[in-house]
């Protein structure tokens, strides 16, 4: 990895690992979560808004003015420490964003530590990575995943961070904002959003939505199986020729 010998372009150690065996310092990273400082973390942040710099540029070294990394832990189960990292790297193609990732510590011992990370496909719907980073000027929410879920339903229950990128110094830094939603006060839809409820109780045949509106549909009542099937169809003009969707489950 560290040679880049396993021919991938981007092949320098993830934020999170060179944390863990510290080589980023900890006064290069911020820590958060919903509630903000407690006795736990006196140092973890509710929301703010921080600038990264790059962790894999060799001229940039940590320092407490030097921010590389924001670690959101979920939950701590089994030797095993679970938690969101939001970092940003130098190298193309992953300069063009900020890299979310779902990162796994496991403990054994005090000599034996293994680490693990899944990446966020967080923009783009293509089967290509380079666009799974959450680019200028856009934000993502992160729900809790399934896999989470069969983890610590609990506590990744409580964690719905949201993840703004404002400017981004290609190769140099990117500003991003956090903070959390509370599912009690939740934001409202964004403006010119149409909000539609369906009932499996009841039978709609065809549902036709307004193409120039962002659609929100929320499809309740669904059965102990849980099990929904979705029909698009565009309309007749060649101009309606394109339509997308995108799945939340809860």
């Amino acid at each position: 990895m560290m040679s880049g010998g396993n021919g991938y372009d981007v092949s320098d150690f993830s934020a999170g690992s060179k944390w863990l065996w510290n080589w980023i310092t900890e006064t290069s990273v911020v820590h958060m979560q919903p509630e903000g400082a407690t006795p736990e973390c006196p140092s973890c942040k509710s929301a703010g808004a921080f600038s990264l710099k790059p962790f894999d540029d060799k001229d940039v070294p940590p320092s407490p003015d030097t921010l590389m990394g924001i670690h959101i832990p979920i939950s701590n189960t089994g030797g095993k420490l679970y938690s969101y990292w939001l970092s940003y790297r130098s190298g193309n193609p992953a300069k063009k964003g900020l890299s979310i990732h779902l990162v796994k510590y496991s403990f054994r011992g005090p000599f034996a530590a293994t680490y693990d990370s899944w990446n966020y496909d967080a923009f783009g719907d293509t089967n290509d990575l380079s666009d799974s980073f959450v680019v200028e000027n856009t934000c993502y929410y992160v729900a809790p995943s399934g896999f989470m879920k069969d983890v610590d339903v609990t506590q990744v229950s409580k964690l719905h961070p949201v993840i703004c990128v404002g400017a981004i110094d290609v190769g140099i830094s990117v500003a991003v904002t956090v903070f959390f939603i509370d599912l009690q006060s939740p934001p409202p839809a964004r403006p010119g959003t149409t909000e539609t409820i369906l009932d499996c109780n009841t039978i709609t045949s065809v549902l036709e939505l307004n193409a120039n509106n962002h659609n929100l549909v929320r499809v309740q009542n669904t059965g102990a199986d849980g099990s929904v099937v979705v029909k698009m169809c565009s309309g007749s003009s060649a101009a309606d020729q394109s339509s997308s969707a995108f799945l939340s489950d809860e």
